[in-house]
């Protein structure tokens, strides 16, 4: 591509999204947006016309955020150190770590700030283009100077392995995320920074399942006192699920609500079984009534399982018809019945009906299916589905936060005194 195609390209390019056209100059277009002037430089046009010269020998892949060639692969990485103040990957947006010696023939690999090539590849990705608004209000033009388009760029850190020399661009991703994987260990390892590999671009993962919000949303300031005492212990549960976007720890913090109540509400249903027994005027200190209450404790120890106790504690502190529109409204946000439609559950095959008396009981046994799958990685339990970390599977338990969330929410409240 010429320089003057590239140019007019770019300029039709941020047209199409929004840009409005002020002049152009042999080197450069300026264009209006937001109240500020924007500028396409003559470095970004040649930059751009000689990427474009070279985008044949790329493919997006594996995923929607990886470009790969025969010979280089370049793939959006999440950094995962939620609960530190400032995440290490920022020192990596100022200098990359470089795996092996940069050369000419060698296989050599960086992470850090994403490469040019990259940038233009997705440069009019409509997701992408959007994150310039965002990036448009911190950089503010003065009266007197222009902005630079190129500087407001969505620039995700990337992984980059050099000089692969395969002779598909299959073949070339099957050697490139091995070494990937290798360089991240090695990295979490020796530098304590820990990253891992994106499989959809970072801004459309919280779009989608976390802008789900069940029932009335107070829009004011000034909240209610309330005259309650929430359980503290479960309180700190649910805080640690609030604190990370780890959908596995935020599964599992969420579960730990729930289960807090297990066996208290497992050995209430005892007693209120013992109880009535004992109350019945037939009943004697005879030594076979006295052993049908020491065989019904025993029975009831090795019956309940953790699942009867789940299904015993939303039972207990979950208003079913709540349930049911909870699950309905979620569904509706969706676009699909991930719950009311039979799915499989690592292997485990679970249908929720949306009726009273049904809801309870399936929901349990979806969420303890996950909870093993968490939890377990041996397979003793011989599940044909296991859970690894990062993986599509990830993505389905981050669909059950929110209802995990909106669970241990009506534990904690009916709960309180």
């Amino acid at each position: 591509m010429e320089f003057t195609e590239a140019k007019e390209t770019l300029k039709q390019g941020y047209m199409n999204y929004g840009f409005e056209f002020v002049d152009e100059s042999e080197d450069q277009v300026r264009l209006s947006f937001r109240d500020g002037i924007w500028v396409i430089s003559r470095k970004d046009i040649q930059e751009y016309a000689d990427f474009e010269n070279r985008r044949s020998e790329f493919q997006v892949a594996p995923v929607e955020c990886s470009i790969c060639s025969k010979e280089y692969r370049e793939h959006v990485v999440s950094d995962i150190s939620h609960f530190r103040r400032i995440p290490l990957s920022f020192r990596l947006r100022e200098r990359n770590i470089i795996f092996g010696e940069p050369s000419s023939e060698a296989i050599y690999v960086e992470v850090g700030s994403c490469s040019k090539d990259f940038t233009n590849f997705f440069r009019f990705e409509r997701g992408l283009l959007d994150r310039i608004r965002t990036r448009m209000r911190w950089t503010r033009t003065g009266e007197s100077e222009d902005g630079d388009i190129s500087e407001v760029l969505f620039k995700p850190l990337t992984v980059r392995v050099h000089n692969l020399s395969e002779s598909s661009i299959q073949n070339a991703v099957k050697r490139s995320s091995k070494i990937i994987e290798n360089c991240l260990f090695q990295l979490s390892y020796l530098k304590n920074i820990p990253l891992w590999l994106s499989e959809e671009w970072p801004f459309k993962r919280l779009s989608r399942v976390r802008g789900f919000r069940f029932g009335e949303q107070l829009r004011t300031q000034h909240l209610p006192l309330g005259e309650v005492n929430f359980k503290s212990d479960i309180i700190r549960f649910y805080q640690f699920g609030m604190s990370t976007n780890i959908p596995e720890l935020q599964f599992l913090t969420y579960y730990q609500v729930l289960e807090y109540h297990f066996v208290s509400i497992s050995n209430e249903k005892l007693y209120d079984k013992l109880s009535n027994r004992i109350k019945d005027p037939r009943f004697s200190l005879s030594y076979s009534n006295l052993d049908r209450l020491v065989q019904q404790v025993i029975k009831h120890r090795h019956e309940t399982d953790e699942t009867e106790m789940l299904k015993n504690v939303l039972n207990r502190f979950v208003d079913e018809k709540e349930l049911i529109e909870f699950i309905e409204a979620y569904e509706k946000h969706l676009g699909q019945n991930i719950y009311s439609k039979r799915h499989s559950v690592f292997g485990v095959s679970v249908e929720v009906k949306l009726q009273e008396g049904h809801v309870i009981g399936n929901i349990a046994k979806h969420i303890k299916e996950i909870r093993n799958a968490l939890v377990h990685s041996t397979d003793r339990y011989e599940r044909k589905v296991r859970h690894i970390p990062f993986t599509k599977t990830t993505k389905k338990i981050e669909q059950d936060i929110p209802l995990m969330k909106f669970l241990a929410e009506r534990v904690i409240i009916a709960s309180a005194e």
